[in-house]
């Protein structure tokens, strides 16, 4: 705008026109002028090409520039201190042709109109993707199915994308060369330069290459190898009686092998396959197009092969959608038309949904955060425009599939909120926050994984949160929330949430992660053999092992989580006779406190097998913290760590450097050489000097996260396993509290037993716990009298035993060590279950010499 200022006094009236015409139709200014009255006039694009109604809007009087968002955009780009939203002053000249040549398709509005007569039209810049179609001979009608659907996209969406699809054939695109294997050289022509890659198969899987079953497995094995993407579509066709057999297993094999880490289309004629295509381009080019770091136009010459993140076939992986894009798509779903109306007025911007006006009232970063979403929206293909050039746009297919997650979304018209931090003993804390309102995002889910079996994985990535708008710093608390509660204005009712964690978004937004309601354990034996103990009045049902399982999940637990649950059960249920006590005492004891848990846990720190897991509960030193804190603290510790193996790198790099200067140095004869060599290797030396300085403040920093995350974790995993036993809503049992704290410390316990509470248990339970419940359960039934004493109590209760019920032949076996432990704990007075268990377990597995294996066999029970 400035270089138009500056050749003002020697612009033509032309290029005046041509200019405002120009940057009219690109969306960056509103033109207009006022009449006498102060009645503001638009300008008429469909008369533009009459001269005499451009003389006369032109010619007298002024007229008035206003830049749009997109103009706004466009002078930031540039300098973006002299982006100015105020009118400009009449008789402003065109722009300089070269600037308004070098202006990107991508930057201008989605309207295209033709240019009039008489005025150049500007060539449009765009990128340009190599789209390599690959295939065996026997689908040439499918190949030209997919060109013609990659040419309907070109159609539909280049303007608006700034991007161009060229569709690469060998047929087309390669030429006769020599030198190496034929497939090799087909590579290097079109294969290395493309960016995305179409499969399609009919019933032959080709010829082999030498290096590969066949030439499109090369290429699609090429491709993968370098994270570009394949897109792969099998025809489920009749397949003729003349198909080569070995041809269709060879086929049919590789098609199943894909299975195991692709998810591919199938297709049953070419116009079917056309379709498909034509619906997952945009899907496949907004998901390549972020891939590539430099979106540059490309040029004549081959490409260089870019940094790509590797993608298989065409499954859903879009970035996840921000809080604005998911309420402009919620909204557009929810309205009775499915419509979205994105225009230019003279009064500016609007963007209407759902009879609510996006755009009304807010400031110009606000209005600039909308435009952003909705033109995101569209680039991911879910609204697309109703016809060319048209301000309607409406949501697709995909666009209605993605607001189906989205039922979740809500909003709220609150002016303040309360938090709170609720404790077990004393006041809770209270904060009152003014915003502008409060808005529920869903959960967020990792991408969903289909197994070689198909079945479905589908892990959280992201609990539902709430996001309070208008707020305009962090809260000062040194506590963290656990609830929240605000009046809604629009129903006049107040809503009330539990939460866990708060984070601060730039610039004005405060998360809040909801809780998670605790899902209840089911119960159901876990083994026919303790079933049968307990239909003998052996185990008391209250005792019986139970498995937390719900039928009817959507989802699987993520393989992590499954490993870490099965593992602490394995951990519990082999410690228990040692730390049980302990712990049932903690949630008898209303005064028990962390250190109580601590001293409780310590005795398995000498346990055999995996006593590591439990090292959070072992350390003497916390720091407090909440489950949100620890996995900032770990990100940022990450973080850290990356940046000190980057530069551990460049602080090599750099000391080799400053050894080849040395080395130069030595070399030099010349005094004017040996000047400049003396300065690099001075600027090499406090090069070197910047990164050792650097990498030691890393270090000192990444100790220090450390040690940070250490303590909060002992913090996090302690006072979590506190709260669930005092809760008392789950039995303190192994199985149970593995539950609860399987996925501390990043999640509470709250969210743990809740993520666990799915995952079936091993039917297994471990010795140690086996030979506890059957001393637990004969204990109880004869906690008033033993008649005949203890020994004579435990010698009827193991002779019923049913045969090869869980630790019936370790009793029998070892009945002398049960015998010798009841008779030194005290024959007749009250027997405690840790303590006989823990006794007569360190009996029987001692290892015994010959004389004690010889009166062990005499003692064993028999019928």
């Amino acid at each position: 705008m400035r270089d138009i200022e500056e050749d003002a006094l020697n612009a033509s009236m032309n290029s005046i026109v041509e200019a405002c015409v120009f940057l009219l139709e690109s969306g960056y200014i509103l033109l207009g002028k006022r009449e006498d009255s102060g009645k503001r006039l638009p300008f008429d694009l469909q008369k533009q090409a009459d001269e005499g109604y451009l003389s006369n809007f032109f010619g007298r009087g002024s007229f008035e520039l206003k830049l749009t968002h997109q103009g706004r955009k466009r002078l930031e780009e540039t300098e973006p201190t002299n982006a100015k939203a105020e009118p400009l002053g009449a008789g402003v000249p065109g722009p300089d042709p070269a600037d308004a040549r070098d202006v990107s398709q991508r930057s201008a509005t989605r309207t295209s109109r033709s240019a009039p007569q008489g005025m150049r039209r500007q060539p449009v810049r765009a990128t340009i993707l190599n789209v390599l179609i690959a295939s065996p001979s026997d689908v040439s009608a499918e190949r030209d199915a997919v060109e013609s659907a990659i040419q309907e996209w070109n159609g539909n969406h280049h303007e608006r994308m700034g991007i161009m699809l060229q569709p690469v054939r060998w047929e087309t695109h390669s030429y006769p060369a020599s030198g190496d294997r034929p497939q090799a050289i087909l590579n290097k022509q079109i294969v290395e330069s493309g960016d995305i890659l179409i499969g399609i198969f009919g019933y032959k899987l080709g010829t082999p290459t030498g290096k590969a079953q066949s030439g499109t497995i090369e290429e699609i094995e090429e491709f993968r190898k370098a994270g570009k993407y394949v897109a792969l579509y099998f025809s489920k066709a009749d397949v003729p009686r003349t198909a080569d057999r070995e041809q269709l297993k060879a086929l049919e094999d590789y098609q199943h092998e894909r299975q195991k880490d692709t998810l591919y289309g199938t297709f049953q004629n070419a116009e079917e396959l056309r379709r498909l295509v034509t619906r997952h381009l945009p899907k496949i080019v907004a998901e390549v197009s972020r891939s590539i770091e430099d979106l540059t136009p490309r040029t004549a010459s081959p490409q260089t092969p870019g940094t790509y993140v590797p993608r298989v076939a065409f499954s859903e992986r879009k970035e996840d959608l921000n809080p604005k894009e998911i309420e402009l798509l919620w909204n557009a779903a929810k309205a009775p038309p499915g419509e979205i109306l994105h225009n230019f007025t003279l009064d500016g911007e609007s963007l209407r949904v759902n009879r609510r006006q996006f755009l009304a009232g807010v400031d110009p970063r606000t209005g600039a955060e909308w435009i952003a979403a909705f033109r995101s929206l569209e680039k991911q293909g879910f609204i697309e425009p109703l016809s060319h050039g048209s301000d309607f746009f409406r949501v697709t297919g995909d666009g209605y599939q993605a607001a189906d997650a989205l039922e979740e979304f809500a909003r709220w018209d609150a002016r303040s909120v309360v938090l709170r931090a609720h404790y077990f003993r004393g006041p809770s804390d209270e904060i009152t926050l003014s915003c502008t309102g409060v808005i529920a995002i869903p959960a967020r889910y990792f991408d969903v994984h289909v197994g070689a079996d198909g079945a479905v994985q589908r892990s959280l990535k992201e609990p539902r949160s709430l996001l309070l708008e208008g707020i305009t710093s962090k809260p000062a608390v040194a506590w963290s929330p656990t609830e929240i509660e605000f009046l809604d204005r629009a129903s006049k009712q107040v809503q009330t949430f539990r939460i866990e964690g708060m984070q601060f978004l730039q610039p004005r937004s405060l998360k809040l992660a909801l809780a998670p309601e605790t899902v209840g354990a089911g119960s159901q034996s876990a083994d026919n053999g303790l079933h049968e103990l307990v239909q003998a009045d052996l185990l008391p049902a209250t005792e019986e092992v139970t498995t937390a399982a719900e039928s009817e999940s959507e989802s699987r637990a993520d393989g992590f989580l499954v490993g870490s649950r099965n593992a602490w059960v394995r951990f519990l249920e082999q410690c228990w006779p040692i730390i049980g006590s302990q712990i049932l005492s903690i949630a008898r004891e209303p005064a028990s406190t962390m250190d109580n848990v601590r001293r409780a846990f310590l005795p398995a720190q000498d346990h055999a097998h995996d006593s590591g897991l439990a090292t959070h509960f072992y350390r003497e030193r916390i720091q407090q913290a909440t489950p949100a804190d620890v996995v900032s603290t770990g990100t940022r510790f990450d973080q850290v760590a990356a940046e000190l193996l980057q530069i551990t790198a460049d602080r090599d790099s750099a000391a080799r450097s400053c050894n080849e200067a040395k080395d130069a140095l030595g070399l030099a004869i010349s005094p004017k050489v040996k000047k400049h060599v003396e300065r690099v290797v001075q600027q090499r030396k406090e090069n070197l000097t910047q990164l050792d300085a650097k990498l030691a403040q890393l270090q000192r920093t990444q100790k220090e996260l450390e040690e940070t995350l250490q303590h909060q974790q002992a913090y996090v995993c302690r006072s979590e396993m506190l709260d669930f036993l005092f809760a008392a809503k789950q039995p303190a049992d192994p199985r149970h509290i593995a539950n609860a704290v399987a996925a501390l410390p990043h999640k509470t316990w709250r969210e743990s037993v809740a993520l666990c509470s799915p995952i079936p248990f091993d039917p297994y339970v471990q010795h140690e716990y086996q030979v506890f419940l059957v001393i637990s359960a004969i204990l109880n039934s004869h906690a008033s009298d033993f008649d005949g004493g203890a020994v004579e109590a435990f010698h009827r209760a193991l002779l019923q035993l049913p045969p090869g019920s869980p630790g019936q032949l370790f009793f029998w076996e070892n009945w002398g060590d049960l015998k010798s432990a009841i008779e030194e704990l005290g024959n007749s007075s009250p027997l405690e279950p840790f303590h006989l268990t823990r006794m007569f377990l360190k009996k029987a597995m001692r290892q015994k010499n010959p004389l004690e294996k010889v009166q062990a066999e005499s003692e064993r029970l028999r019928t």
